[in-house]
């Protein structure tokens, strides 16, 4: 009476452990993939991130690798004593997509690391300087990404039009001026249009900042972003 239950747990069983060892196997081997991958890039001096990069806490990394999945850039992170982790950074381009795709936020992006520091100026959530009247977002700022300079720059705009009142005696004046037509200043300038300032932005090369200069085909980003106008 108890044969056939008896054999079913075993086969259940057998099925559990051989699928944790096909697991295990796995994790080891793709282990060892991701350490011989960051030794060749430190022996080729390819392991020093050229910008903004992920950096990824192996204490919060569950190893679902969902990262590694997400990056259009290939093999650069890989898997390191069951954890992910960058290991072909110069080839990163800070896009962001690993941090957005992991479950449970153990991936921030930073800019500069042990070997390249990086200063930044501080700024408050409204990107206020300690400087007041100043304000800084973009790559100035540490966020390298184009949307996110985008979004940033839109979002001072509307900082600034709680700030800035115009009236009929200042219709000749200008309300802000725009340091860099990158991205970010391109951005606040337009948002700034839409929201009844006036803006002038000094670009001292080309309209469009580094981005202008991109070889053509180049992909740099993956979604689109909406602009007014």
């Amino acid at each position: 009476m108890t044969g056939g239950p008896v054999l079913a747990s075993m086969i259940v069983s057998v099925a559990v452990l051989a699928a944790v060892a096909f697991f295990v196997v796995r994790r080891n081997a793709l282990s060892r993939q991701g350490k011989a991958a960051l030794a060749l890039a430190v022996s080729q001096g390819e392991h020093i991130p050229p910008s903004l990069h992920p950096v990824i806490d192996a204490n919060l990394c569950i190893g679902s690798f969902s990262c590694i999945k997400a990056c259009p850039e290939g093999d650069i992170i890989g898997v390191i004593d069951g954890a992910a982790q960058l290991v072909e950074a110069a080839h990163c381009i800070g896009h962001g997509r690993c941090a957005t795709e992991c479950p449970v936020g153990a991936i921030r992006l930073v800019f500069g690391s042990a070997e390249r520091g990086v200063d930044l100026p501080e700024t408050d959530d409204s990107f206020e300087s300690s400087r007041k009247g100043v304000f800084i977002v973009g790559e100035l700022g540490g966020m390298g990404l184009i949307k996110n300079a985008l979004r940033q720059g839109l979002e001072v705009a509307a900082v600034l039009q709680q700030r800035l009142k115009r009236s009929a005696a200042t219709e000749d004046l200008v309300d802000v001026v725009v340091v860099g037509g990158g991205p970010a200043g391109i951005a606040t300038a337009v948002g700034l249009k839409e929201k009844g300032l006036i803006a002038r932005v000094l670009e001292q090369d080309t309209l469009g900042g580094c981005v202008a200069h991109y070889p053509r085909g180049k992909v740099v980003m993956s979604e689109a972003v909406m602009l007014p106008f």
